[in-house]
């Protein structure tokens, strides 16, 4: 199994990426990093310990940033509910690890316990690590990043997906770091939509029920407010791209992100013109183009149904 850790703020569709990850049996979950984004980290962090503990795994949680590195904090409970996870409260015996989420971070590359960040939140945390440690964090073999956008609108604002406008100089950051990047943009995400038929698909369950009031609840806004036929799942969809990467195809990419402006503050800004501009072309980033929906979906909805318990 792939060795991992899940830099995340739980939650509803990154709640549903843990599940995802610790029921394919084809990543082994070093631990989770917790940071502000959907809800406060005070929030995330609970509802990372309750997901972990529901899951009946055995994951050190690391408890991280509650705002960016400059600026003032966002939250999405207009999307996921005042404590980040539609309302609902799962409890659990466990603690936050005494480390902070950076220091966790760099202490596991460090070891050689970890080849694969997946990122599923404002990347502040990340950023810290390599601050910190540049030296022990290019020991990293694959940074796997949920963010951004190429040509789809964004997300929080008319330009800007919200994980990099949650922490804009941590993207930037992170973006050229002297690692191997691969990233998810909204281009993608936006292509694979859970319908409300779907539901029927789920087999009967505890993890299944869980995931299906998740969803529900999550499904509103994006119906509701942006018209969509269902809800994207774009943490989920980037867990099942590591466990399963034929998935997409990508395309390498100059990707740079505005820190600042009135109106482009977490613009992901992509070097697309043609010609010699590409061949000059500074490349950082791996960028998903194109994605298989429905063989994701299915994946997703089995995986979920899956009535095995072991994780190791």
């Amino acid at each position: 199994m792939r060795p991992v850790i899940i830099n995340c703020d739980p939650g509803i569709d990154d709640s549903l990426a843990i599940m995802l990850a610790v029921l394919s049996k084809r990543l082994k979950v070093v631990g989770i990093t917790t940071t502000f984004g959907n809800a406060s980290v005070e929030h995330t962090t609970e509802n990372a310990l309750g997901i972990v503990e529901y899951l009946g795994a055995d994951i050190p949680v690391a408890k991280g940033a509650n705002g960016p590195i400059k600026g003032r904090r966002i939250n999405a409970n207009y999307v996921h509910g005042n404590n980040g996870l539609a309302g609902i409260r799962l409890p659990h015996r466990a603690k936050a690890v005494a480390e902070s989420a950076e220091d966790f971070i760099i202490d596991r590359v460090k070891a050689g316990d970890v080849d694969t960040i997946i990122s599923t939140a404002p990347l502040t945390n990340i950023a810290k690590a390599f601050m910190k440690d540049a030296r022990a964090m290019r020991r990293l073999k694959k940074l796997v990043i949920m963010g951004g956008t190429v040509t789809e609108p964004g997300s929080v604002t008319r330009v800007a997906e919200f994980n990099f406008f949650g922490d804009p100089y941590a993207a930037e950051y992170v973006l050229h770091t002297g690692v191997y990047k691969l990233m998810i943009p909204r281009d993608i995400t936006q292509r694979v939509i859970f319908k409300p038929s779907d539901f029927s698909k789920f087999a009967p369950g505890k993890r299944s029920e869980l995931a299906a009031k998740l969803i529900r609840f999550y499904q509103r806004f994006y119906m509701n407010v942006l018209d969509l036929d269902g809800n994207p799942l774009p943490d989920v969809l980037t867990v099942g791209i590591v466990i399963k990467p034929g998935l997409i195809k990508t395309k390498r990419m100059q990707m740079d992100v505005e820190t600042g402006g009135d109106y482009t503050r977490g613009m992901s800004v992509v070097e697309r013109r043609s010609g010699e501009y590409q061949r000059k072309a500074v490349t950082n980033v791996d960028v998903a183009v194109s994605i298989k929906p429905d063989e994701f979906l299915d994946y997703f909805i089995r995986t979920i149904s899956s009535r095995k318990t072991t994780y190791k």
